[in-house]
């Protein structure tokens, strides 16, 4: 019923032509990882437009989204690891902590006065920038607080925030120790990215499993994100129009809803969640509420059918 276009990038003329001519000079595949005849000119010019936009030393490409924070994840933690990690995160953060085999200690959603709790003896934090399962925002100068507090690594995935948030688009501070985002949601591409410092960019080139084995992104890929964020560079007007557009939906939505029903999330964001309230839990019979459920269901889709078809 939706999509993470969010900066209305799919369908520009500009960076499809772009990418066509892309295609004509490297063709579509590389053939091969990053490390065996997989790296272009093109692959090496996205990496460093990724460090400059985001304020870092140095970044990583990585093939696909999914497994650019999962790959990150396992190559830096270990068995001998303790991980206090969201109990909200999307599943890519929830397989790299699996695939890494540390102790995971999970804090309740959004919770930093249960982290703190946990925060006895800590090598590393995960968190997201904004959560694509709750819709909503987490308290960084709060989180930045309890890492040098307690000299913890924080790694945050900004696949949901990264052009979205903050005055440019351009994520959260330099305080996080890692940065993990994916093109598929604002960049309208695919494949993923981190950013941060030197060292710890170049471990994955060597321990990074989805680097390493993984055949690179096509570079037409790799040029659609890279001519995305020059246009950012050069003017910021599609964050702030979608900025707008979000507190303007968030109140309208939030105004306008059934008292049965709830919206979760941030004016700042650009998804939201919309929910049974408690007064729906608490119907007893079930028969009651499955009827509930299939009226405000159907409801909700017949209206945002109707918004798409008139915006479309």
């Amino acid at each position: 019923m939706a999509t993470t276009n969010f900066l209305d990038f799919v369908g520009n003329p500009e960076i499809e032509n772009k990418a066509v001519a892309c295609i004509a000079k490297y063709a579509v595949g590389t053939c091969g990882p990053r490390g065996f005849y997989g790296t272009t000119d093109v692959h090496l010019l996205l990496e460093s437009t990724i460090a400059r936009f985001c304020n870092s030393e140095k970044s990583i490409v990585y093939s696909y989204g999914f497994s650019t924070i999962s790959s990150a994840i396992a190559s830096y933690c270990k068995k001998q690891d303790i991980i206090f990690a969201d109990e909200g995160v999307v599943l890519p953060i929830q397989m790299g902590i699996l695939a890494s085999r540390s102790k995971v200690y999970w804090f309740k959603h959004n919770n930093l006065e249960h982290l703190k709790t946990l925060l006895e003896s800590v090598e590393l934090q995960e968190k997201e920038g904004l959560y694509q399962n709750y819709s909503d925002i987490p308290d960084l100068k709060q989180i930045i607080n309890l890492k040098y507090a307690y000299k913890a690594r924080i790694i945050i995935d900004e696949s949901l925030s990264i052009g979205t948030l903050g005055r440019s688009g351009r994520g959260i501070p330099n305080d996080i120790d890692l940065r993990s985002f994916s093109f598929e949601n604002a960049f309208a591409s695919v494949g993923g990215a981190c950013v941060g410092a030197e060292f710890i960019i170049d471990h994955q080139r060597l321990a990074g499993l989805a680097y390493c084995f993984s055949a690179s992104s096509p570079t037409f890929l790799c040029r659609v994100v890279i001519d995305e964020i020059e246009m950012l560079e050069n003017d910021n007007e599609r964050v702030s129009k979608l900025q707008k557009l979000s507190r303007l939906f968030f109140d309208k939505i939030r105004n306008k809803l059934n008292p049965d029903m709830e919206v979760f999330g941030s004016e700042y964001s650009p998804i939201f969640h919309i929910r049974l309230s408690k007064y729906f839990h608490d119907v007893k019979r079930e028969s009651h509420r499955r009827i509930l459920e299939n009226f405000y269901v159907l409801r909700i889709l017949k209206k945002r059918n109707t918004y798409a078809l008139t915006q479309g």
